[in-house]
């Protein structure tokens, strides 16, 4: 079951993309190849603020879920995964806000946006680019910054994004537990319209 982000208390939110390079031929001064090296760091640093991620990951088929996020690369515990402080990352509704964008869509569209909605703070986030791929587990590796033992350098408790728990291997799936979710009435009954499942139920039914 594909979901989103938030948490209760103080949410959490709920990645690095590959880029290819050219090789530079032999006869072309050091000077080009700092200069294409430089551009492609730029490059990478413009993707990662886009998407939020901050580690090597990839979209690929989870058994019984759907779509989800795998870790390309080892992540020590504590390491910051995703950071949802953009706009270009999130986008906020409160509840009429939220009511109005489902009632512009057709069902299925509506139902996918609600699916990938998580509430936080009275208002609800919902999830541009790959994080909306952050499946739920009752037993999770990466949650909020508040669930760490000691806050990263330069985040407050209720930074939005999400931290590694534990030490996560390359090819583990990145998971979420979507009980530590806000549940607002509002957007309870929203998904209950829509026949959907919202965060806190989907943590019920499959912890």
């Amino acid at each position: 079951h594909t979901h989103t982000h938030p948490h209760t208390h103080t949410p959490t939110r709920p990645h690095t993309h590959t880029h290819t390079h050219t090789q530079t031929p032999k006869k072309i001064k050091p000077l080009v190849s700092t200069h294409l090296n430089l551009m492609s760091a730029a490059a990478a640093t413009a993707s990662a603020a886009a998407s939020g991620f901050r580690v090597k990951y990839a979209i690929e088929d989870v058994p019984l879920k759907g779509k989800g996020i795998i870790a390309k690369e080892f992540i020590p515990k504590g390491t910051t995964i995703w950071l949802g402080d953009s706009t270009a990352v999130t986008k906020t509704y409160n509840s009429e806000e939220l009511r109005a964008k489902a009632s512009s869509m057709d069902l299925e569209a509506a139902q996918f946006f609600l699916n990938h909605v998580y509430c936080w703070n009275g208002k609800c986030m919902e999830i541009e680019g790959d994080a909306k791929y952050w499946n739920h587990s009752a037993n999770p590796n990466t949650g909020a910054a508040y669930e760490l033992d000691v806050l990263p350098e330069g985040f407050t408790a209720d930074a939005n994004g999400n931290w590694a728990l534990r030490d996560i291997q390359p090819g583990e799936e990145l998971t979420d537990n979507y009980g530590t979710y806000e549940n607002p009435d509002f957007y309870v009954e929203l998904c209950k319209e829509y026949d959907v499942e919202w965060a806190g139920r989907v943590a019920e039914l499959y912890s």
